[in-house]
């Protein structure tokens, strides 16, 4: 952690004065989509195939 540390403080001394903020490196756009609803699926169908299941969940391993 201290490595991280030391390296956000680093960051932080970098003079962004006059910088346009920015998602990427690089000049691209994005195209939107429009915003479709689609055929929803049961839930019910999705926990009858589930390989693993506690009641109405599905049941997952334990990630940490």
């Amino acid at each position: 952690m201290d490595v991280i540390r030391s390296f956000t403080d680093i960051i932080k001394e970098v003079d962004t004065e006059g910088t346009e903020p920015m998602f990427s490196g690089i000049d691209i756009t994005c195209p939107y989509r429009s915003d479709e609803e689609k055929e929803k699926i049961p839930s019910s169908s999705i926990i009858d195939i589930a390989p693993d299941r506690e009641g109405e969940f599905v049941a997952v391993e334990r990630m940490m």
